[in-house]
């Protein structure tokens, strides 16, 4: 990610990559691959890692200088558990804020969610 990014232009990515509608089905399908399965576990992935251990994560994150960028669509098989999540900070500590972000979206998430039926 870049810091010319804004969140509203990476959520709309991740939305139409997430529909088949970035480019087409098939280059979204290619590109989601690309994404999966993240090599570093840091920033969102790390804590995702431990809250939701099954959940499928395409992520893109970036740092330079002060900036750190983090994005992530995050689906979980047979859960409600699907949403675009994306962070861009500036400071020094924007890699810890991150991770930390992460738990809060989470409790709001479940907090808003239908009761699944009995």
């Amino acid at each position: 990610l870049s810091h010319a990014a804004t969140v509203t232009q990476v959520c709309r990515f991740y939305y139409l990559l997430a529909t088949g509608r970035l480019v087409s089905p098939a280059r979204s399908r290619e590109m989601l691959e690309m994404m999966s399965d993240p090599g570093i576990h840091h920033k969102f992935v790390s804590t995702l890692d431990t809250l939701a251990p099954n959940a499928e994560v395409y992520r893109k994150s970036g740092t330079w200088r002060n900036w750190h960028s983090d994005s992530a669509l995050v689906w979980e098989p047979d859960s409600k558990r699907r949403y675009i999540l994306v962070g861009l900070i500036e400071h020094p500590q924007g890699g810890t804020i991150l991770k930390e972000l992460v738990p809060v979206v989470e409790a709001v998430l479940q907090t808003n969610s239908p009761k699944a039926p009995r």
